[in-house]
């Protein structure tokens, strides 16, 4: 179940970036578009993390499908957690959908001669991050579980294969 969300490869913040800075050169000095433009890239290059919010949902996404395959790769061996992890899986799926939707439509209403949009996009960007990143936690959390239920599953089946050879050494 890979994602083919449209996700750029690009930082749509360096966009931002140089586009404020040709406003700069074009506003003088002490206006009020040249005060919303320096708060605007503070907020960018400081309060902002500098990782673009398509990357982190990229990342995401790519978590996601890991652990997807990782969970239909040993789905027989994981039967007392299948429901539960699979519910969880399609639960985070959706909001990775939503999430990214939601990025792309503020993305989408940034105005050039809009200062107030710019203020909401940043307000959107840092709320995408935000969820993003508690998301990612959230399906690594998962995969850890998946995979120590995978290992003291195969913890078990060693131990009752060696109780055999123990068993098959003091029979003969």
């Amino acid at each position: 179940m890979d994602s083919n969300l449209p996700l750029s490869k690009h930082s749509k913040s360096t966009a931002m970036v140089v586009f404020m800075s040709v406003v700069l050169q074009s506003v003088g000095a002490g206006m009020a578009q040249h005060t919303a433009v320096y708060t605007f890239l503070f907020y960018v290059l400081f309060i902002h993390p500098h990782i673009s919010p398509f990357m982190v949902l990229g990342q995401l996404q790519a978590t996601i499908d890991e652990t997807t395959d990782l969970f239909n790769e040993h789905r027989t061996l994981l039967v007392t957690v299948l429901e539960k992890v699979e519910k969880t899986l399609r639960e985070l799926r959706a909001e990775t959908y939503m999430l990214t939707a939601s990025h792309l439509d503020a993305y989408r209403r940034v105005s050039i001669t809009d200062v107030r949009s710019w203020m909401v996009y940043a307000s959107k960007v840092k709320d995408t991050w935000k969820k993003a990143r508690k998301y990612h936690k959230g399906i690594i959390d998962l995969k850890t579980k998946i995979e120590v239920k995978l290992l003291e599953d195969a913890e078990v089946n060693e131990q009752a294969a060696l109780r055999q050879i123990v068993h098959t050494d003091n029979t003969v």
